[in-house]
């Protein structure tokens, strides 16, 4: 990892995610407190989530953009986007409308869906494909070590002058990641416009991913889980409130402790990919989630809290494993189709099962809901972990080579 940082252009990139990431984790999180504080409801949190994940299901109609462009250039553009779009927070005061947020979290989301395609292809360009996973390692380390705090200090800003003070502080962030961004010198080569029609050129990303064996089970199983999973963004607020008697706040505290799980899982996911392979790697954090999702059930502050710490350390290992595994498996010219065809496949169950549980948590008991979601997750990386077999007489996914298209034809691997 630490090679990787003595390159400029990499600690530029890697110095303005690391601000992008500190407002990112303050800010989301108190979106869905400040609904909840506004309105005393669960739903209304659950829906503010909502707001955020549900641009993931127009990513394919746009994905095709990503790969028209440099990467550095529009990543840049987008950051300065968000830091415009977060502007309104900072004048409608405490009793403002309460609609204007959420459509600042749905354009937050906008941003999300454009940035994680447009990083993925700008981190194939800059990192040899065996660093791949230490990239992501490293960042996600970050990102999950920046949990201890982002949300303790955004909710400690929320709580002693409003949301307003820390849609600023994600404003600064984003144009200190832009800032870097305008730095940096990626050797890019032109993008080359592809000779079809632009309905094909759309949905070349969905082509290639149904057409790979390995990744698109991958991508289903994980569909399949986060159609289940999505309840416990609104049970959360449950959990706090009416299993331990706390305020809605203490998400943040809880939030942090799980970000200390997550540091471990994010330090130890290289070593843990090297034995286990990318795919060993994704069920087990998928496990791991499970347990600790199971853990929100007891009522009990120390079963939580240890539950977190077990949800945190197998967060990491899922997202490294699965971005990794979509990068050595992705040809570079598709990143960003490919990348937005993922996030509308396992967008749309996420989408519907957290609109589900913010309509649910009114009706259902939240415990419910989290063994429901438990079980989803403990069932996905099983499956996984099964399917592993399968490929023990193939070479694991670091070892293949993903060819590069030739420009104007199509990249469909063996079905």
């Amino acid at each position: 990892m630490l090679s990787l940082l003595r390159d400029r252009n990499f600690a530029l990139l890697f110095g303005g995610q690391v601000a992008s990431m500190f407002g990112d984790s303050a800010l989301i999180i108190v979106l869905a407190i400040w609904a909840k504080d506004r309105t005393g409801s669960n739903a209304a949190a659950g829906l503010m989530i909502l707001a955020i994940v549900a641009p993931a299901l127009g990513g394919p109609f746009v994905g095709f953009l990503v790969d028209r462009v440099r990467r550095r250039p529009f990543l840049l553009w987008t950051n300065l986007a968000a830091a415009i779009g977060l502007l309104p927070l900072l004048f409608i005061g405490s009793d403002g409308p309460l609609w204007v947020i959420y459509v600042v979290a749905f354009g937050y989301g906008c941003f999300s869906v454009l940035h994680r395609a447009g990083l993925a292809g700008l981190l194939q360009v800059m990192v040899a494909r065996e660093q791949l996973g230490e990239a992501n390692s490293l960042l996600q380390t970050v990102r999950m070590g920046l949990r201890l705090v982002a949300p303790l200090i955004g909710a400690g800003l929320y709580a002693g002058f409003g949301g307003a003070a820390v849609a600023l502080l994600d404003i600064v962030s984003f144009l200190v990641a832009a800032a870097t961004l305008g730095l940096l010198r990626a050797a890019e080569d032109k993008p080359v416009r592809e000779e079809q029609r632009l309905r094909a050129e759309m949905s070349a990303g969905i082509e290639f991913l149904m057409g790979a064996r390995d990744l698109r089970r991958v991508v289903l199983t994980l569909g399949v889980a986060l159609l289940l999973i999505g309840p416990i963004e609104t049970a959360y607020f449950a959990v706090v409130e009416e299993g331990l008697g706390r305020p809605p706040s203490f998400t943040g505290v809880l939030l942090s402790i799980e970000g200390a799980g997550a540091l471990v899982g994010a330090l130890t996911a290289p070593r843990v990919m090297r034995r286990l392979g990318e795919m060993g790697l994704i069920a087990t954090g998928l496990l791991l989630i499970g347990v600790g999702v199971l853990s929100l059930v007891s009522g009990s502050l120390v079963v939580v809290v240890v539950g977190s710490v077990v949800f945190g350390l197998g967060l990491p290992w899922l997202m490294i494993g699965f971005s990794t595994f979509l990068q050595r498996n992705t040809p570079r010219p598709l990143m960003g189709r490919v990348s937005t065809a993922v996030d509308l496949v396992m967008g749309l169950p996420n989408t519907l099962s957290i609109a589900a549980g913010a309509l649910l948590i009114a009706v259902v008991d939240y415990r419910i809901l989290l063994v429901v979601a438990a079980a989803g997750l403990l069932g996905a990386g099983a499956s996984l972990l099964r399917d592993r077999r399968l490929d023990a007489s193939r070479p694991a996914a670091s070892d293949v080579v993903v060819e590069e298209p030739v420009a104007g034809t199509a990249v469909l691997p063996d079905r």
